[in-house]
């Protein structure tokens, strides 16, 4: 995208605000330099002409670039190749090559205005975000960065940055925010089973007519189809123990709703070049990312499976105990296996699944 490639390869204007006590880290976070803090609240601007209207400008904005940088190389992911998957008109024309009209048709676009894209090589997604969750993430930040560089075999999304487009007035578009993420499926092998995982029953089968090719299924449906993961037993414990990490990390800051996105390929079907082409992309691979970027089974060594922990941002506030209310108290659903339960449950009952199916 323009702004995002401008941010990447050359100076822009940069805010830095005189104070940055609104990102103290938390107890479990150790301390960091003072210079390093400031990188949290830096904030750089760049102006766009608008194709259409060259008097107006669409203002682009990245947050904490040098963070984000920093959490790119970590993973092994340089400037140039995050640049290149972001950069072809097919993803999304407005924000790519200037067409800004197309952007009304992506704010209305989805539930709530929302907008997911996959990128042209399968290897990131671009993600609009509630301002809640842009919001609780901006102030979760240094501790996410700390945890991630110091856990890098986390099966936590890995976001790579954090931006805002505030459209010119007379388009009325609302600022849009949004966040850029790596595939965590991305692989030269096609996924021919997906699933979404959370441990609760309630609302959990992915009705018939909505299931095809990319949609995944849930929790009821992996437990009708009998499904196993069938990995060597020393990994399996390695994957247990940090799905119980990252999810630990994720009960302190009292976060729910989160998913394990499980995909299985049993290996008959190669991904296009663009696709093949990621491993190029990348330097580093976790323990669970070695083999075609997943996990070999050990029946046949044609299946492989790959794990994410996603939708890590919803927090639980009024909106969430609203849902709790109206779930347990209008609709009668059983209170312990809806999603909007208490962090400390969903936490219980999420991990209590893992063992289930790790373990059987």
């Amino acid at each position: 995208m323009c702004g995002i490639r401008e941010a990447c390869q050359k100076p822009a204007t940069v805010t830095r605000p005189n104070h940055f006590h609104r990102y103290k880290s938390t107890s479990l976070s150790k301390p960091v330099d003072t210079s390093v803090l400031y990188d949290y609240e830096v904030i750089q601007k760049i102006s766009i002409k608008d194709k259409d209207q060259p008097n107006e400008n669409w203002n682009f904005e990245a947050y904490a670039p040098r963070i984000f940088s920093r959490l790119r190389l970590a993973f092994g992911v340089n400037e140039s190749a995050y640049v290149e998957s972001l950069s072809q008109e097919s993803l999304i024309k407005g924000l790519i090559s200037g067409n800004w009209k197309s952007l009304q048709t992506l704010h209305n676009s989805g539930r709530s205005g929302s907008f997911i894209f996959k990128t042209h090589d399968d290897f990131l997604y671009v993600k609009s975000l509630p301002l809640s969750e842009w919001t609780h993430f901006r102030n979760i930040l240094q501790d996410y960065y700390n945890y991630m560089v110091k856990n890098t075999d986390t099966l936590l999304t890995r976001f790579y940055g954090l931006y805002s487009i505030t459209p010119p007035p007379y388009t009325d578009i609302p600022m849009i925010t949004f966040i850029v993420m790596e595939n965590c499926l991305s692989s030269t092998l096609e996924i021919d089973e997906l699933y979404d995982l959370k441990g609760s029953t309630v609302n959990r089968s992915t009705p018939m007519d909505k299931r095809g090719s990319g949609v995944a299924l849930k929790d009821l449906d992996y437990d009708l189809n009998k499904r196993k993961i069938l990995i060597p037993e020393q990994l399996k414990r390695q994957l247990y123990n940090q799905i119980e990490s990252d999810t630990k990390f994720l009960l302190i800051r009292n976060i729910l709703d989160y998913s394990l996105l499980l995909g299985i390929s049993y290996g008959d079907n190669l991904t296009d070049q663009s696709v093949i082409n990621n491993e190029k992309k990348k330097s580093y691979q976790s323990i669970f990312q070695r083999d075609n970027g997943g996990t070999r089974g050990t029946m046949t060594r044609q299946i492989h499976y790959f794990f994410g922990i996603i939708d890590i941002l919803t927090q639980w506030d009024i909106n969430k105990m609203s849902e709790y209310g109206m779930k347990t108290f209008l609709l009668l659903q059983d209170s312990t296996q809806i999603s909007a339960v208490k962090p400390p449950l969903y936490h219980k009952r999420f991990m209590d699944y893992m063992d289930k199916i790790l373990k059987s």
